[in-house]
């Protein structure tokens, strides 16, 4: 899912997934219930981000753990990478299918 920081917005997939991004000032928060179809894993593409703006990423109040590749954020059940080979850079943030909250709090 890509989103851009900045307002906040809802999308309803046709299998009944909730996504919602919002800026929240302090904090970029990112909110999924699982549908019908789509209840796996999520990578939530931030685009705009980079590891310099973000003090912490956390899942439903754990800290999620920082990928050196992108090998390394898909071979693990959660994680971020900070991807600044994209135009504008972007935070991939990995969560398992569990995850209903996603975290990105600015320094």
């Amino acid at each position: 899912m890509w989103v851009a920081p900045g307002g906040s917005g809802a999308f309803t997939l046709f299998d009944g997934t909730a996504l919602t991004p919002r800026d929240a000032g302090t904090s970029i928060e990112l909110t999924r219930t699982a549908g019908a179809v789509f209840d796996g894993p999520i990578v939530w593409h931030v685009i705009g981000v980079t590891e310099a703006q973000i003090a912490s990423v956390s899942d439903d109040q754990t800290l999620i753990e920082v990928r050196a590749t992108r090998s390394a954020l898909d071979n693990a059940d959660s994680g971020v990478l900070y991807d600044h080979t994209t135009a504008p850079p972007a935070a991939l943030v990995k969560v398992p299918a569990s995850s209903t909250r996603v975290s990105l709090v600015r320094n």
